[in-house]
């Protein structure tokens, strides 16, 4: 959660994304050192292994080594991009709620608001009348930063959907 003078910005925090790719680097260069037996027992196992494989096998091994925690690397922030790209960003100001999930953003005035609240993994708000005007699916592990965001900025943060309650 990213707070500024005027705003809070809740997005996937990039510490949470750091792991992706320097795994998958720590990955790749392991594999490196044992791609030449893992392709030499595929291949007396069955006879085969896949061409990336074979091909990395082929390199002297501090290229394999690099060539393959470079791919690692890629493979990671690939996955870590995708992690983010999936999840909405949510721009509060005392005044009002931007979410932002790929090329839509929704625009939610705080006075026109009644409720928000978490419905499983669902980030939902509810406008004056009880109709819901923003349902998206979010990370599980962001409803405590929305929930703070929401109430730091005066949005009437509910524990439950209140249309549930009698």
């Amino acid at each position: 959660m990213h707070t500024a003078d005027h705003g809070t910005t809740v997005t996937i925090p990039t510490a949470w994304l750091v792991p992706f790719p320097v795994g998958g680097a720590i990955l790749g260069g392991l594999l490196g050192l044992g791609v030449r037996p893992l392709v030499e027992w595929l291949l007396g196992l069955v006879d085969g292994a896949p061409a990336p494989l074979r091909l990395a096998a082929e390199l002297p091994l501090p290229w394999a080594v690099a060539v393959l925690a470079v791919v690692g690397a890629a493979l990671g922030a690939g996955i870590a991009g995708s992690w983010r790209a999936e999840n909405p960003t949510v721009e509060l100001t005392d005044v009002r709620a931007l979410v932002r999930f790929k090329d839509k953003t929704w625009r939610v005035a705080r006075a026109d608001t009644s409720a928000v609240f978490s419905d499983g993994h669902d980030l939902v708000v509810l406008d004056t009348t009880g109709r819901e005007t923003t349902r998206l699916k979010v990370e599980q592990a962001l409803v405590g930063r929305l929930r703070t965001a929401f109430e730091h900025h005066g949005f009437p943060w509910r524990g439950a959907d209140p249309r549930d309650l009698p």
